[in-house]
């Protein structure tokens, strides 16, 4: 785990005018010696940063980078009470230092990168350094398991409203936990709870959005996928985007502690891509067909099979029937 030095946040500050800076007058920038540019520009290399170096000439950055900033973070937040923790490179965000009993304000966590994210099924999140929100958030739930149902797609409904605050339409949720654009994935969550069955539980909420990745950065994920870089032409404020998801979250919970996932069924019909779609249900080893008639209170997908049963499932990995 790595957080990144005031030098080199400072060093991709500058460089992100995206002019030419000789390693001379960086050192002179940042204080520090030529060495200790070279270092650093190295470092970012290393996270696979595009960064031209010419002889004579200077350093410049491929594409402009937004940084995560506590201090803009926190002046869009509703809550200032909540913790947060910024990382440069970390194995994943959902991986939080264990703390017994936690019991407090949210947790959030964010980084520049992570070596080894992940979501569903232990699937690879493709994330390059410093483009695209990995965000994680620890709480606590005063509820048994069998109440936290559903709570997956609370957190992609409070997604969905964060990505239209900023701007973004023609979004939809597909269960249990992507969030689409026009049918490609922009953001996914996962869930992990911890705790006893019939007691308290902890849970880590992750998620992960593309942000600034280029259509050539999304060409090695191997499913159709977007970023808001391309949606929206152009590089986009991540600091201000994790506000809002940290709003939204934190307001959506509040809604889901209070009532489970019930309160949100109508919201989710309207978001719903699978809503009426025939689908092919995975289920480890085997698949069931059916068409989608919605979710139950507690999350569970309703398919209507070809026998008129209706049966909800818990778990599984939907696609569209061919």
């Amino acid at each position: 785990m790595k957080k990144l030095t005031p030098v080199l946040r400072s060093l991709v500050k500058i460089l992100s005018d995206q002019q030419r800076h000789s390693g001379h007058d960086l050192s002179l920038l940042l204080h520090v010696s030529r060495n200790a540019v070279w270092k650093h520009i190295n470092q970012l290399i290393k996270y696979g940063i595009a960064i031209e170096s010419i002889q004579s000439t200077g350093y410049r950055l491929a594409t402009p980078l937004c940084l995560l900033d506590e201090s803009e973070i926190r002046s869009a937040l509703h809550d200032q009470n909540v913790e947060i923790e910024l990382l440069g490179s970390v194995s994943s965000t959902n991986d939080f230092p264990k703390k017994e009993g936690h019991v407090g304000p949210m947790q959030f966590r964010l980084a520049e990168h992570q070596s080894k994210g992940r979501g569903r099924f232990s699937r690879a999140w493709i994330a390059p350094f410093g483009a695209n929100i990995l965000l994680s958030c620890r709480f606590s739930i005063l509820q048994d398991l069998s109440q936290c149902g559903g709570l997956s797609l609370c957190v992609g409904l409070s997604v969905l409203k964060a990505l239209r605050e900023f701007g973004l339409e023609e979004l939809s949720c597909k269960w249990p936990n992507d969030i689409l654009y026009r049918n490609q994935k922009l953001a996914g969550v996962l869930i992990e709870l911890q705790g006893e069955a019939h007691g308290g539980m902890e849970a880590i909420v992750g998620i992960g959005c593309n942000v600034n990745m280029s259509a050539e950065m999304l060409a090695c994920i191997d499913r159709p996928s977007t970023s808001m870089q391309i949606i929206l032409s152009g590089v986009q404020d991540r600091n201000r985007i994790a506000a809002l998801l940290m709003n939204a979250l934190s307001e959506y919970f509040e809604r889901f502690e209070k009532g489970g996932f019930s309160g949100f069924l109508s919201e989710w019909k309207a978001s719903d891509v699978l809503q009426g779609k025939e689908i092919s249900l995975h289920l480890g080893a085997s698949n069931v067909k059916g068409v989608v008639v919605g979710v139950d209170a507690f999350g569970h997908l309703l398919l209507l099979h070809p026998s008129g049963e209706i049966e909800a499932y818990s778990a599984g990995e939907a696609s569209l029937s061919k």
